[in-house]
Formats: structure tokens, C-alpha cells, sequence
């Protein structure tokens, strides 16, 4: 049987950065994962997520992207690649809406550099926004966005470099305490781990839920719009746009003729991620082309192509990490809400750290799993 210090189970966004973090500190480690890296069957996938620093969903995230971005910038060094593009980025929404005034505290609390401005000087610096009188807009020039398979691919590659070895195409079937490791079973083989860190995304529910705490999967779709004027969106800020209750985001083009945008709200609630539909449906759309032909009129054509991807959602929406309360050489970690992509580098970090050190940093206790099971100390 093949022994380890840690395994991970699922090397997508927050499992390949564990596993690099990791290995590069000089553990023995091994990352297993039905799929090979930067695969598109979970949620880490589909050309590019944003990132921003100004965050008010909770103040503990500033500092955890903080050290995202230096983190970034460590991993683009090391191996030569393009992974973080600052292309600044508009949130746009009505003045008194919960958002544009979370984000107005939250410049203002971490001292952040922002721009706060109105519609017209919006579309007079970027004609291809439309935006109604009634909002205003606040430019963050350190937002923008990274490109996703590349950074999944780059963690599971540089942590190979370090010494990781890697299980594509073995699921985790089951696991068990073994003294003070774990026992692992893959549809493979048998593995040893001093410790076991889960970040297996909408997989993970059931390990959260024989723990009392229910976490909701959810279908979501990914659109490419074809571009009738695409030179006005080559330099595009990141955008997010808040509108009647729905929640909008896209990015400048990456190929010169077409763009991507989502709606953040919304999307199919499964039983399970074996029962996403990958396919692309007219309801799916009901909403974005619509609210794309009124914020930037006359520049959308037909849709190019969508993409399904997954969010596993808290009930307050933020991460959930903690060790297993009944067995200490457990780490679970995953629940992203649809927001953690950006963080994955730091939380990578500190997932790595609790699996050496037997313990989290307390700058994550705002995410903790004892938040949820009160008993959990």
C-alpha cells in the first residue's frame, strides 16, 4: 500500500493549490481526481473568473485576497505563465442598493483604491456601457480577472515538479480511520495518509451532511455573445451589474469577436452533480441576452456557445473549512458559493498549513465548520 504525509481529494481550484502548497514545503503528497486538471465536469472551468480585492460579503476575505495576488504573482513566476490579468473593474448598481454601498464601506474601511462614477462619465470613458441614470459605478483598477484551467493546470503541474504524485481518473470511494492516518480506497486501488484533506466541490456534500450541515448544488451556464462592434470590448473592464434583483457579470473579449457573460443569480437546483444537464436550454438564457441588448445596445449579436458549471452553496454563502469533529486527520474544505475561485491560491496555503500543523489559521475562523455544527469546538 502507497504511503503519504497528506492526500487530496479533488485537485480543482482549491485541491490543486493544496497539493502544490504542499509539495512545495517537502511532504509527501498525492492528489486524486476523477478527471485530469482543468477538466469541465465541477465548477473550475470555463476561460476566466474574476478577481477583486474590494470584498464586503465578510471583512476577513480582504486579507485572505491580499495574499491571493501576491500568491498569483509567485505562480506566474515560477512558471512563466500568463494567469492574472488587472484590467480594472465596474460594479455598477443603483445608489442605495445593498452592493454599491457594501462596496463603498468596504473602499472605505480597507483603504482601497476605487473611482466612484456616474453614468454618463461611465460611458463616456467606456461608450460600449449603457448605464441608466438611476446607477452609479465604482471602478476598482486592481480588479480583473484569471484565467481558470491555465491556474489549476499550473498548481497540479509545479506541485508534480516538487515531487506530488498525481491519481487522474481515480474517484474517491470511500475512507476510514486508520490509528492516527486514513485509510483511502480509490476506484483504483488503497492508499495511507497521515492526513486526508476533501475539497471534492459539489461532491463533498455528503461528507457535509452526515455532519447536520445541507449544502445546495446548483446548474449554472456560462454564455459567449457574438460581438457586432468587438474592437470597443479588446480593453473592456471586468463588470458586475446588479439589476431588479438579478446579478450580471462578463469580461472584455479574449478572442476579438466574442464575449462572456453569466448571471450570478438563478440556475437548477440538483439532488446531485451526477444529475447536471450539460446541454444548453432556451430558459437558460431568459434572462442575460436581454439585459445584455439593454446595457450595451446594438453591440450583441446571437449567442457563440454556453457552458455549464457548478456552484455549491452555504447557507450564508461564505467557504466552509474545518477539520472533522470526530476524526482529527480529516480536513474538509469546499463550498465555494459561486465566489471562490479568486481566493483558491491563499486557501490552498491554509489548507496546506492545518494539514502540517494539525490546526487552521485563526484569519479563516470566519469560515469555520464550527460555525455551523455548534457542538464542533
Amino acid at each position: 500500500m502507497q504511503s503519504y504525509d497528506v492526500i487530496v481529494a479533488g485537485i480543482g481550484a482549491m485541491g490543486s493549490s493544496t497539493l502544490y502548497h504542499l509539495a512545495k514545503k517537502g511532504l509527501r503528497v498525492a492528489g486524486l481526481d476523477p478527471f485530469q486538471p482543468g477538466h469541465d465536469r465541477g465548477s473550475s472551468h470555463g476561460e476566466t473568473r474574476i478577481i477583486r480585492k474590494a470584498y464586503f460579503l465578510h471583512p476577513d476575505y480582504v486579507p485572505l485576497l491580499e495574499r491571493s495576488y501576491d500568491l498569483w504573482r509567485d505562480l506566474e513566476a515560477e512558471t512563466g505563465s500568463d494567469l492574472l490579468q488587472l484590467t480594472g473593474l465596474l460594479c455598477i448598481g443603483e445608489e442605495d442598493s445593498t452592493f454599491i454601498q457594501g462596496l463603498k464601506r468596504c473602499f472605505e474601511v480597507n483603504n482601497l483604491p476605487h473611482e466612484k462614477l456616474t453614468s454618463a462619465e461611465t460611458t463616456r470613458r467606456y461608450p460600449e456601457f449603457q448605464v441608466p441614470e438611476s446607477h452609479v459605478v465604482y471602478f476598482d483598477p486592481e480588479g480583473g480577472y484569471l484565467k481558470v484551467e491555465n491556474c489549476v493546470q499550473a498548481h497540479a503541474a509545479m506541485a508534480q515538479k516538487h515531487g506530488a504524485d498525481i491519481f487522474s481518473g481515480e474517484s474517491l470511494l470511500s475512507w476510514e480511520p486508520d490509528g492516527d492516518g486514513v485509510r483511502i480506497t480509490t476506484s483504483k486501488r488503497e492508499l495511507y495518509a497521515g492526513r486526508l484533506v476533501i475539497t471534492t466541490g459539489a461532491w463533498v456534500a455528503p461528507e457535509f451532511a452526515a455532519l447536520g450541515v445541507s449544502l445546495k448544488v446548483r446548474r449554472k451556464v456560462l454564455f459567449w455573445h457574438h460581438l457586432t462592434r468587438p474592437g470597443l470590448f479588446k480593453d473592456t473592464p471586468v463588470w458586475i451589474w446588479k439589476n431588479q434583483g438579478s446579478d450580471f457579470y462578463g469580461f472584455p473579449s479574449l478572442n476579438g469577436g466574442t464575449m462572456k457573460s453569466a448571471e450570478d443569480t438563478g440556475g437548477d437546483y440538483l439532488n446531485q452533480p451526477e444529475d447536471r444537464d450539460f446541454s444548453i436550454k432556451p430558459e437558460d438564457d431568459a434572462a442575460l441576452t436581454p439585459f445584455l441588448h439593454r446595457a450595451f445596445p446594438g453591440m450583441i449579436g446571437a449567442v457563440e456557445s454556453g457552458r455549464t458549471c457548478l456552484y455549491t452553496d452555504a447557507a450564508d454563502k461564505n467557504f466552509i473549512i474545518g477539520f472533522h469533529p470526530e476524526h482529527a486527520q480529516v480536513l474538509l474544505a469546499s463550498c465555494c458559493s459561486g465566489h471562490g475561485f479568486k481566493l483558491s491560491t491563499a486557501i490552498g496555503e491554509v489548507l496546506a498549513d492545518g494539514a502540517i500543523n494539525g490546526r487552521l489559521s485563526r484569519q479563516v475562523d470566519f469560515l469555520s465548520l464550527a460555525r455551523l455544527i455548534p457542538d464542533v469546538a
